[in-house]
């Protein structure tokens, strides 16, 4: 069977470079925008929650290392008082 073809071969390579372009064409310009517009949203957001997280965190530490010096306070005391004869060995075996 004779193959009938309707375009010369230039334009039909043509066609084929084009379909490729348009599918290889990209983002489009409101694409990019909105794009950009939700990263600086969410940058934005994180630059000012920082700040207070950073805070929050502070004070956790500050809470944290106040009660191991408490304990550690403690902790002497009740070894101070065992030695000297105050307490039996487990506190809380009171009777």
């Amino acid at each position: 069977m004779y193959k009938f073809n309707l375009y010369p071969q230039p334009i039909t390579q043509r066609l084929q470079r084009q379909k490729i372009y348009q599918r290889n064409k990209g983002f489009t310009l409101p694409e990019i925008m909105i794009a950009l517009s939700f990263g600086s949203l969410i940058l934005l957001s994180a630059v000012k929650i920082y700040p207070q997280f950073r805070q929050q965190v502070s004070i956790l530490y500050q809470h944290y290392r106040l009660e191991q010096i408490m304990r550690q306070g403690i902790f002497t005391i009740e070894k101070d008082l065992r030695r000297a004869g105050f307490c039996k060995k487990n506190v809380s075996d009171r009777q």
